[in-house]
């Protein structure tokens, strides 16, 4: 499943944390990361944010990305393919 369940917590499993963190250190030495590196990203943030798991966000992954910016990118190039599909 991807997660280790304990009495009061839930946490990642330790293989997730490092690719997440791998993909997260990528992500910031590229200029231009690809919108399936973005969606990743984001997939592995969406794990983390159901998990107990704040303290190795904030040390591993917050310093390379910027969720923000990447939710932003993904928003536009989501908002773009609609409209070429004529579904806006």
């Amino acid at each position: 499943m991807g997660f280790k369940f304990y009495r009061d917590r839930v946490t990642l499993r330790r293989n997730i944390m490092l690719k997440a963190t791998r993909k997260a250190k990528r992500l910031s030495h590229k200029e231009k990361p690809s919108i399936y590196d973005i969606r990743q990203m984001l997939s592995y943030i969406g794990w983390i944010d159901h998990t107990n798991t704040y303290g190795m966000y904030q040390q591993r992954i917050k310093p390379y990305v910027d969720i923000g910016k990447l939710k932003k990118r993904i928003s536009s190039y989501d908002r773009k393919q609609n409209q070429l599909k004529g579904v806006a």
